[in-house]
């Protein structure tokens, strides 16, 4: 298995794959390395019949801060720094083909035929609850925090990176309150974002998330 990348490590033991977000400095926030990273990951995953269950988790005190407003921002505001401004059908035809290419991002690891869990620490914000909403299974230490960002791309329209993914997961309504403030781990709990909360730090849920893919069966389905 191959795979390299600037802020995503992936490492396997005894048939269990775990995909590090790891950009800790930056809280994980979630770039161009990212997206382009995702699928590229998902492939190494899927082309390696010895793994038999992934799981993703961060580096840091945080999962994700989510999208790199720092890389981004100029498009949310609705000019790119230190250039031109286009047209406008320039301009949304750029931001839906970077939007796609998010979405298939997250796509990519929705797609895997393995089983696929999610260990959430501290903030899981914006784009990071979609990646968390396409895998299996979602658990979460008792001092995680979620929230939905809406942020406005250049056509001025509500965007998120895969934005029925909360709605699969817990219901067009109640992902409408992840929009309004921050929900906690029990919270989450109780609307169907997370399927387990464990205790505080990113040590307990790390460790049962490996306990459980270890579970999964020798063969792939």
């Amino acid at each position: 298995m191959t795979f390299n990348s600037e802020v995503l490590t992936l490492e396997v033991d005894n048939h269990v794959a775990t995909l590090w977000l790891d950009r800790e400095e930056a809280r994980n926030a979630m770039g161009s390395a990212l997206w382009r990273g995702l699928p590229e990951a998902a492939a190494a995953v899927a082309g390696d019949p010895a793994i038999r269950a992934l799981v993703i988790a961060a580096k840091g005190p945080h999962f994700t801060v989510g999208i790199d407003l720092k890389e981004f921002g100029g498009f949310f505001a609705g000019a790119e720094s230190g250039a031109s401004a286009p047209s406008t059908a320039v301009a949304n035809a750029t931001s839906y083909q970077m939007v796609r290419r998010m979405q298939d991002s997250v796509t990519s690891i929705a797609k895997l035929s393995v089983p696929v869990i999610a260990a959430v620490h501290g903030y899981c914000i914006g784009g990071g609850v979609d990646l968390i909403t396409a895998c299996d299974i979602r658990l979460c230490s008792s001092d995680a925090s979620f929230r939905c960002e809406r942020r406005r791309w250049r056509s001025s329209r509500t965007w998120a990176p895969c934005s029925d993914s909360p709605n699969r997961r817990c219901g067009p309504r109640r992902r409408t309150r992840l929009h309004r403030k921050d929900i906690d781990a029990s919270r989450a709990l109780s609307i169907g974002l997370v399927n387990s909360v464990l205790g505080p730090g990113p040590q307990s849920v790390l460790n049962a998330a490996h306990e459980l893919a270890a579970r999964s069966p020798p063969t792939r389905p």
